[in-house]
Formats: structure tokens, C-alpha cells, sequence
């Protein structure tokens, strides 16, 4: 291969991004406004960028300004890597490396905290030094079989919206949802443009979206999104709701969008993404209503900035422990974190001492979101030193859960 070349995206780009995220992804767009939505997004963002040899464009990669959530604490500042996409003939030959060493370095200048990604396979990132922090569990619930405990009593009401009322409300109430899930981001304005849009190709035979929201005198709490799909037979018929969002500031809120969605006419099934430690079945009588179809990664993080980081979350202990990351790709992070909390909260400086566990910065963000339990990564030769007490010290509240493509 010439020599490749990574340079900032520009409008000229436009075409070229289109046809190598078409090739890499094996995908048609049969809407000329859906289409330009990639090379769009790149120039929009100033991490934009491209590899080109021999002046064509062969790969490229973007990120949004975005915000994820962290246990017990306010949401920080985030890049969410998106949109990268290799002309097949072109890898395997350091074009993804070279794209995403140069944003990572970008990042890293301007002093963000962390960057995140969706994968479209899990053995990728983590040479980039990204972990998972975050898994959604494929659900499938059985309306036949579903009703709800006694004990849970409704209060307020659900009611359709239409898709402009739905643009003003929903992106608020998933603000105020999006803080106490840890690995929640921010949703980025281009998703909530896509839902809303409604692109006819991403339908897959069903309807078109459906928006409804819980409310209280008012006020509303929780929102959802969903199509129908139709499956009948001579037999009779038989629907499927196939959900895409569904959020509420409290578990109550949404409790009551499930029960809405569970109950609809003619429908069978319903299809969803949920938490992996999902609430829903203890509201149920007959817990086997629901399947648990597959688990899988969600969310990926990578730690740019250790000491903003480890200072931004809360922790439900007291205590000061040193901790040790290896950095495959930014030598100069590596070393020890000496983490200080009083009242919850942290500070934290570099020192030079042994740390009291040791790992993969790719793992410290698994460990620092709640994703991984440490003493499985001690047991996996990922991690040495004190798991019992790290586990004690970064332990949550809650499994982290994302409910943004991005």
C-alpha cells in the first residue's frame, strides 16, 4: 500500500465517505437524505477525519460531543467514536489504527475525559485500549402470559404523541433519566433526528414509529417509541412490538409505559433491549413472561484522563487504594493513581508506590462504570493485587446500561 495519509475531513470528502461506509457496511441507501447522514456527521465534528492513499479516501471516523453517565456522580464530558468504516480492499493494512491513534491523540489535547463507542465487534477496541462498560440483554416478553402483582398500582396515564410533540419531550425526560445509569450517555442530537425521521429502509416490513409517554397531572415521566409488526396467518392474527426507547425518570413511570405495551390488541410479543439487572420481572406474577434472548456489549469506554475520571464518580466507601494501569498505547498514563474518598467523594494524583491492584487501562473502565465484577478478571490473569478490595471500592447501585446507538 502508498502511504497513507490521515487529514481532517472536509465537504469535498462527502461522496467518497458515503461510498467507503456503503462498502465496509454492505449497505444500500435507498433514501438520498438518509444517505448523506455519515458524511454529514463527520463534518460536523471536529474529530472528523479520513485516511486517504494516493488522495482517495479510504477510511474514516467521527465523533460526537457527548456526555456519559458515571456511578454516583455528574455525568462528564465524552467523545463517542462513531462512524468508522474501512474500504475492504484497504484492511488489515493500519488504516483503523492510524485514524483512531490520531483522534484518540486529538482528544487527549483537548482534555477530554473519556471516549466511548458501539461496536460492531467486540474483538476490536480493546488494542485501542476501550472496555466494555456496558451490556443490554435482547428481551422477549409473552403478553399472554403477563400480569402484573397487585402490589403495583397505577397512577396517571398514557397517551400517543405525535412525532413533533415527541421532539420536544423526549430528549428531557432521557436527560433526567440518562443521570442514574451508569454508562448512559447523552443522546446525541443525530439519533434523535434519525427516531424522529422515520426513514421508510429502517422499517424491516413494519409500522412506522409510534410515540406515547406516561404522565401525571401533567407532567410527563416516561416515553416510548415502538412499531408493530405483523405476522398473522390463516390462523388468525399475530403482531409483535418490537420497542426501541423506552425511559422513565423512576422505575414507576416506566413500569406503567410496560404495562401499556404489553397490553396492546393482537399483539403476541414484544421485543426489547433492557438492563442486564432488568426490574421488570418482579412486577410480574408469572416471571417467565419474559425470555432472555441474548446478552451482548453495548458500551465501550476509554479512559483519556485518569485523574478527571477517577475523581468525577462517587464511591460507597471511604478509603484511599492505589491502582496500577498498563496503557498499551499512551505510555505515558501508565503508572499509579493513588485515589483518595472522603464523604464519597474523590481526589486523585499520580504517585510513585506500588498499587494495590493492577490492570489493563481497558479494564479500569469496565471496573470504574460497574461492568465487571475485578475478582473475574483476577481469576483471568487480568488484574493482580487486591480484587476484593477493589470490587468493595468501585462497587454500584445499579448494572450499566446505554440505550444510545450512536
Amino acid at each position: 500500500m502508498s502511504d497513507l495519509t490521515v487529514r481532517r475531513a472536509t465537504p469535498e470528502d462527502r461522496d467518497m465517505i458515503r461510498l467507503v461506509d456503503a462498502r465496509a457496511y454492505g449497505i444500500t441507501f435507498e433514501d438520498e437524505e438518509k444517505a448523506v447522514e455519515p458524511s454529514v456527521d463527520v463534518f460536523d465534528d471536529p474529530y472528523g477525519l479520513v485516511g486517504t492513499v494516493d488522495g482517495k479516501v479510504v477510511g474514516a471516523s467521527a465523533a460526537y460531543a457527548l456526555e456519559v453517565s458515571v456511578p454516583g456522580g455528574t455525568p462528564i464530558p465524552a467523545s463517542g467514536v462513531t462512524s468508522v468504516a474501512i474500504l475492504p480492499t484497504h484492511r488489515r493494512q493500519g488504516v483503523m489504527r492510524a485514524l483512531l491513534t490520531e483522534q484518540l491523540q486529538q482528544m487527549r489535547a483537548d482534555a477530554m475525559p473519556v471516549a466511548t463507542l458501539t461496536a460492531s465487534e467486540a474483538t476490536i477496541y480493546g488494542r485501542f485500549g476501550f472496555g466494555r462498560i456496558a451490556r443490554s440483554a435482547k428481551r422477549t416478553i409473552h403478553t399472554a402470559r403477563v400480569e402484573f402483582r397487585p402490589e403495583f398500582k397505577p397512577v396517571g396515564c398514557v397517551r400517543f404523541v405525535d412525532v413533533e410533540e415527541a421532539r420536544v419531550v423526549f430528549p428531557g425526560v432521557h436527560d433526567r433519566y440518562r443521570v442514574g445509569v451508569p454508562a448512559m450517555m447523552k443522546m446525541p442530537p443525530r439519533v434523535w433526528s434519525r427516531i424522529f425521521a422515520d426513514y421508510p429502509d429502517d422499517r424491516g416490513g413494519a409500522s412506522d414509529r409510534v410515540h406515547v409517554v406516561h404522565e401525571i397531572d401533567g407532567v410527563v415521566d416516561a416515553c416510548a417509541t415502538y412499531r408493530v409488526a405483523d405476522r398473522s396467518t390463516e390462523l388468525g392474527a399475530d403482531h409483535f412490538v418490537k420497542v426501541a426507547l423506552a425511559f422513565g425518570v423512576d422505575w414507576h413511570a416506566e413500569l406503567e409505559l410496560w404495562r401499556f405495551l404489553t397490553s396492546l390488541d393482537l399483539v403476541r410479543t414484544v421485543d426489547a433491549h433492557r438492563p442486564v439487572d432488568d426490574f421488570l420481572d418482579w412486577s410480574l406474577i408469572d416471571m417467565r413472561a419474559l425470555d432472555s434472548r441474548s446478552i451482548t456489549d453495548h458500551n465501550w469506554g476509554r479512559i483519556l484522563d485518569p485523574i478527571k475520571v477517577f475523581e468525577a464518580r462517587g464511591y460507597p466507601v471511604d478509603a484511599i487504594v492505589t491502582v496500577g494501569l498498563i496503557d498499551d498505547v499512551f505510555d505515558d498514563l501508565t503508572g499509579s493513581y493513588r485515589i483518595v474518598v472522603d464523604g464519597g467523594r474523590a481526589t486523585c494524583e499520580r504517585v510513585d508506590v506500588e498499587p494495590d491492584a493492577t490492570a489493563n487501562i481497558a479494564d479500569w473502565a469496565s471496573i470504574f462504570f460497574g461492568e465487571v465484577d475485578p475478582r473475574a478478571l483476577l481469576a483471568a490473569g487480568r488484574l493482580t493485587g487486591e480484587a476484593g478490595l477493589v470490587k468493595q471500592f468501585f462497587a454500584t447501585d445499579r448494572a450499566p446500561f446505554n440505550d444510545v446507538y450512536y
